[in-house]
């Protein structure tokens, strides 16, 4: 077996720089831990589909979310396949399954009105020092996004006046 490099095997070694490079960008040759530049062969979506099912049983996804990286590697795939065969019909089916991750994407991205760098500042902020997208995990950051999001809720409940008694 040929291996292209090192590479990221878990949400505990990839960085988030290089998760967001991969699944929001599809730049996926960021799969590695020095990237270059790759054709993207059935060996580099197994390493991809790898570190998607790491984040997968470490944290779980949203069916929608889910759904949407399924259909991009999905379209890869065909893509490969269209390159090895030259079958004509699988363009419709690529661009059926791209018109419905666009139709995912507006859904799962459009409910957030703040992108992932607008996200960041805010999240530094409130941890009250940098984090660095280079060297923080995934596992890292997602802990840290899971603490601002529990605080924030304890704000709002406490905004509300906490539980309502009957009368």
């Amino acid at each position: 077996m040929i291996l292209l490099g090192r590479y990221y095997k878990s949400v505990d070694d990839c960085t988030i720089y290089h998760w967001n490079k991969v699944f929001n960008e599809g730049q996926y040759n960021y799969v590695f831990k020095k990237p270059k530049k790759v054709i993207v062969t059935h060996k580099v979506v197994d390493l991809i589909d790898g570190l998607m099912d790491s984040y997968l049983n470490r944290f779980g996804l949203e069916k929608k979310v889910q759904e949407y990286n399924k259909l991009r590697f999905k379209v890869a795939k065909l893509k490969l396949r269209y390159i090895k065969t030259d079958e004509r019909f699988l363009i419709n089916k690529i661009n059926q399954l791209e018109n419905r991750i666009q139709e995912l994407k507006k859904l799962i991205f459009s409910q957030n009105s703040n992108d992932f760098n607008e996200n960041h500042v805010i999240l530094q902020k409130w941890y009250g020092q940098r984090i660095d997208l280079k060297t923080t995990t995934v596992v890292e950051y997602r802990s840290i996004q899971k603490s601002y999001e529990q605080e924030n809720k304890q704000t709002r409940n406490s905004r509300r006046g906490g539980s309502r008694q009957p009368s």
